[in-house]
């Protein structure tokens, strides 16, 4: 499973939980005196080495006299799950859970949680789950214990017990997950809402996984409205100018979550900011103003980001008449955030794709839509092209080769890790500095918290794989019109292997554009190139008009 930590622990404190401090200051009467004071003030400064270095020197200095307090080790285990050393992080768990003499149970519930997440992110979900259960029990013996400790708790224990095919228990626990967020749903707050989606997301999963079709049907029909509503509701917010900043909306978000988990020491309050996901939507669009689109364009982001990535394109291509939509590739985006459903998966992804065109289509009176990927998204484009057929209208596919640049390096790197741990995730952040030199295009990457720069040895064989067989499905494209991209200055992607995979597409109706000027990523940056945004508009607008006509260009 894709159980990565996301590593910017820094600058998530730094953005949001000034007054969450003060808060815990006032509620603890702790000075900035203290060794744990002084390293969250620190660690809110941005200076993590310096913070850990503190409650090191006190770690050692209070071990070796014999007055060891449980929050110096509670503290120092975040550093170590940020960097995903879950086992010097399960080891100062329990070190903590030994030296609490306290009776306050909601102190007990997260010591008890946060050693089952370290479990969880191990890959040891029996031990997890006993962890789990634990602070389930406390939760259920606190009457004001907030719905979303509860909410988290019951997607925590149904995700191991799916893994461990506990699937009675798994499906009891997912079904107490529904109501209760759907109670909060019924105010109609969208945090609330879209935590009810992703429950009800999750039990489809464990239909899925568990071949339970007909009850995974009656999900679906649960699920797809309200996303369609969601999605919906996002893009008119936008084109209104009510949408909120999605900066602020996680900074508001993340701070509703570190009230509702009242942190009341300085290791809590870093718990309760590592612990934080984001719960945004797996598909989103972006309106065009004109009263009839041309056309729409669903978008298959790169290795790493997330459908937010498409922002600039989307709107470039808005304000030419298109209807736009961007989708999270399983196990990336929104798929990361929420226990049980994080799994790397190519083939749903095809049927999400497929899901998503039809939905489309029956909300916007059959309009022609149009798959369009960048990189891994590229490759996936290729293969919706070759799955779906005709159920789709045409192919955009920039940079999808295999082929990369310093590959010997990257499957060496890859291998040392395999033979150390195929699941301990490892960070692969060089992709950044390769996709591209722009250094917007950069932050905008690495400070995403639904980015993904982490991978496991397994997961990055399973790329390779997967984009070593885009040649095959390239084969298949006989009839769809398909355009490939490729830029002269990537420095990720080797252009020959983009110029093999157009030559393997067997459709006559196919057009190549090279870009001596541009890098990997064209179309998932802030400031995509006029040139670029010209060339697919005009090729759009070129099939649209032929597909009125009933005839089909060769642009060979």
């Amino acid at each position: 499973m894709a159980r990565t930590i996301k590593g910017i622990l820094s600058l998530t404190l730094s953005v949001s939980l000034l007054c969450g401090f003060s808060a815990a200051k006032a509620q603890t009467a702790q000075s900035e005196s203290t060794a744990d004071g002084q390293a969250l003030t620190l660690l809110i400064a941005g200076k993590e080495k310096e913070a850990k270095d503190i409650l090191l020197k006190t770690y050692n200095a209070q071990t070796k006299s014999g007055t060891l307090q449980w929050d110096i080790p509670y503290f120092l285990a975040v550093f170590d799950l940020r960097v995903n050393n879950e086992e010097q992080a399960i080891k100062y768990l329990n070190e903590a859970i030994k030296l609490y003499k306290g009776n306050d149970a909601k102190s007990i519930l997260l010591l008890n949680k946060r050693l089952a997440d370290c479990e969880y992110h191990a890959h040891e979900p029996k031990r997890a789950l006993v962890e789990y259960n634990k602070a389930y029990v406390q939760a259920t013996l606190n009457s004001g214990v907030p719905p979303i400790v509860i909410a988290e708790l019951l997607e925590s224990i149904s995700a191991c017990e799916s893994e461990l095919k506990l699937n009675d228990e798994a499906e009891a626990h997912l079904k107490q997950l529904i109501a209760l967020t759907g109670q909060g749903a019924k105010s109609r707050d969208l945090a609330a809402v879209v935590r009810y989606w992703w429950a009800l997301a999750q039990l489809a999963d464990f239909y899925r996984l568990t071949n339970q079709q007909e009850k995974l049907e009656v999900v679906k029909k649960q699920l797809s409205p309200i996303l369609t509503s969601m999605v919906e509701s996002r893009a008119s917010a936008e084109v209104e100018g009510t949408m909120q900043d999605f900066d602020s909306l996680v900074r508001q978000y993340r701070q509703q979550y570190i009230n509702a988990y009242g942190p009341s020491s300085p290791a809590e309050l870093a718990w309760a900011a590592i612990d934080f996901k984001v719960k945004s939507l797996p598909v989103i669009a972006w309106k065009t103003q004109v009263a009839k689109p041309l056309a729409a364009i669903l978008c298959i982001h790169g290795l790493g980001l997330e459908n937010r990535a498409f922002q600039a394109t989307a709107k470039e291509l808005n304000r030419r008449g298109y209807q736009v939509f961007a989708l999270d590739v399983r196990g990336f985006g929104s798929w990361a955030q929420t226990k049980g459903v994080e799994e790397l998966d190519y083939d749903q992804t095809i049927v999400d794709i497929a899901n998503a065109v039809q939905v489309i289509k029956n909300r916007n009176n059959n309009i022609p839509v149009y798959v369009l990927g960048e990189s891994m998204g590229g490759a996936i484009a290729i293969r919706a092209g070759s799955n779906l057929g005709k159920k789709i209208d045409g192919v955009i596919s920039s940079v999808p080769s295999a082929e990369r640049f310093q590959q010997k390096k990257m499957t060496m790197q890859a291998t040392l890790h395999f033979l150390k741990d195929p699941k301990e995730p490892f960070d692969v952040g060089y992709v950044t500095e390769m996709a591209t030199s722009n250094e917007e295009t950069r932050k905008m990457w690495e400070e995403d918290p639904n980015s993904r720069l982490a991978m496991t040895p397994v997961e990055l064989l399973e790329f390779a794989v997967f984009m070593r067989r885009t040649k095959p499905q390239a084969e298949k494209i006989t009839e769809l019109p398909v355009l490939m991209l490729q830029g002269l200055k990537d420095r990720l992607v080797k252009p020959q292997g983009t110029f093999d995979l157009f030559d393997a597409v067997k459709s006559p109706d196919k057009t190549i554009l090279i870009i001596g000027t541009a890098e990997h990523l064209m179309f998932e940056n802030p400031h995509p190139d006029k040139l670029l945004m010209d060339t697919v508009d005009s090729w759009l607008k070129s099939h649209l008009q032929s597909r009125l006509s009933g005839n089909s260009p060769n642009n060979n």
